[in-house]
């Protein structure tokens, strides 16, 4: 049995120790984004994600649709829109460091959902700019490259 003294003193030794170098703003994200082929890629794979595995956005069976949904690291925008389509009275924002969301007013095709999609950018690094437990869900995929391990979230 753990002893919770020792457990609770190696957290805090660890927590101490750990600095991050980071200056607020930076993003340690080591890929250049977006080339076409990133934007293909994430087209792509969420295709073969929902269609060929899971068919449906999450692998989260809701007993009723979310009605605030955050896509966090949302990239190109491509999840946050089929969101919006498969829970039509869900409001989504799609958060990112870079502004490379279609504009959905000048997209015919999105014209049903343009009105419910917010997009934001910032650096979630340096906190959300939202109030917590705002979000029914909350989607984070493929971010794992620009969270520096030496970085504490509080």
């Amino acid at each position: 049995m753990k002893d919770p003294a020792i457990v609770r003193d190696i957290q805090s030794h660890l927590s101490s120790k750990s600095v991050s170098r980071r200056r607020p703003g930076d993003s340690p994200y080591p890929l250049k984004f977006p080339s076409s082929d990133d934007i293909n890629f994430d087209i792509w794979d969420h295709l073969f994600f929902v269609d060929r595995h899971c068919q449906r956005l999450t692998v989260h069976q809701f007993n009723s649709s979310p009605s605030t949904v955050l896509d966090l690291g949302c990239g190109t925008g491509f999840w946050a829109i089929q969101a919006a389509k498969q829970w039509p009275t869900a409001s989504v924002t799609g958060y990112d460091m870079l502004p490379i969301q279609p504009d959905l007013n000048e997209l015919d095709m999105h014209q049903d959902v343009a009105d419910r999609i917010e997009w934001v950018h910032g650096n979630f690094l340096d906190g959300l700019p939202f109030r917590q437990g705002y979000f029914d869900f909350v989607r984070i995929s493929k971010i794992g490259l620009g969270v520096p391990e030496n970085e504490r979230f509080v």
